[in-house]
């Protein structure tokens, strides 16, 4: 199973309205691949679309932290619920100058 290929699909199912289905191929995708900054970063968005703020929290900190641009954040419409969220404002500050 291709853990890219499935956080892509959690997040096509939570856009859907499927929200089971894509929860469960996120937790399959981060078991598949925890290391992987893309992965963790499908992971973000998924669970913003499904309302869950912490664990996308969790999901984005882990993708940058793994070397995901933190650059790319800001700008990133599916991360936009999070922007008035003191955490991950914090993440922001970490935004190399």
């Amino acid at each position: 199973s291709d853990p890219d290929a499935t956080a892509q699909l959690a997040h096509y199912y939570a856009n859907i309205g499927e929200p089971e289905q894509a929860r469960r191929l996120v937790a399959r995708a981060l078991k598949l691949a925890p290391q992987n900054m893309y992965v963790c970063y499908d992971a973000a968005v998924t669970n913003v679309t499904l309302g869950e703020a912490d664990k996308a929290l969790a999901a984005i900190e882990q993708a940058v932290e793994l070397g995901y641009p933190v650059d790319l954040l800001s700008v990133d419409a599916g991360l936009a619920p999070l922007m008035e969220i003191d955490r991950f404002k914090a993440l922001l500050a970490k935004r190399e100058d």
